[in-house]
């Protein structure tokens, strides 16, 4: 039973952890993936009188889920070894499928820490989640796809890194690459105003950390194939 102290009932910290998706990323100097979002939470718990503590996993952009799982269960395994209270978990996009295999107890996953204490999840939510598959993925799965994908991060990493590229035009090939993956947006999101803000204001710093997202997407872009159709069909499974 909860500890009464004057009269009042003592309430757990709840624990958020959020997801980014595919080609997420963590912050591009103030370019946040989940801006806007820790605030509103924080509002919806102060609403309700309950304590809230929000962490963001740091994942890779395109790596496998299996290898982006790991990290999530890693910072499961961190909340849990510094605090207590139920745990809930928010995942976007190919985050929500992240979450999904960090949660399964029978899961074989590349963590660093262990972690056990699946009791204390107490939700996952996940919101844009393609739980059965991309079409587009069949694209980008194939040879010319992931060629077009590994070489246009090659690339722009180049003209950045030694400014032999126009930063605009850097900005707009990498923005149809993107728009090739999701062809059939209806309303600006992260990725629309990521872009457009880049465009016009790209500092060292910001150009340094997007050199490291691409090197990422350059180096292991597994994800791709595992958004297929089939190969949500094997996750499922």
């Amino acid at each position: 039973m909860p500890s009464r102290l004057g009269g009042r009932r003592s309430m757990p910290t709840h624990h958020v952890l959020l997801v980014p998706g595919f080609f997420g990323f963590g912050s591009l100097g103030d370019l946040a993936y989940f801006a806007g979002i820790r605030p509103l939470l924080q509002r919806c718990f102060e609403r309700a009188g309950v304590g809230v503590s929000i962490t963001e996993v740091a994942t890779l952009p395109t790596a496998s889920i299996r290898v982006r799982a790991a990290a999530v269960r890693d910072a499961l395994a961190q909340i849990v070894e510094s605090s207590d209270g139920p745990i809930h978990i928010v995942g976007h996009s190919t985050g929500g499928l992240d979450a999904r295999l960090a949660i399964a107890p029978t899961a074989s996953l590349p963590a660093r820490f262990e972690f056990s204490a699946y009791h204390r999840v107490r939700s996952l939510v996940t919101v844009c989640c393609s739980h059965f598959g991309s079409p587009v993925a069949t694209f980008f799965s194939g040879w010319f796809g992931r060629w077009l994908l590994r070489v246009g991060a090659r690339y722009l990493t180049w003209g950045l890194e030694r400014g032999r590229l126009p930063l605009t035009f850097a900005l707009r090939v990498g923005y149809w690459l993107l728009g090739l993956w999701r062809p059939f947006r209806r309303a600006p999101n992260t990725f629309d105003e990521l872009f457009t803000k880049l465009a016009r204001d790209l500092s060292d710093e910001r150009r340094a950390q997007l050199v490291t997202f691409l090197r990422a997407v350059a180096a292991d872009e597994a994800l791709v194939f595992q958004l297929t159709r089939g190969g949500c069909y094997l996750l499922n499974a």
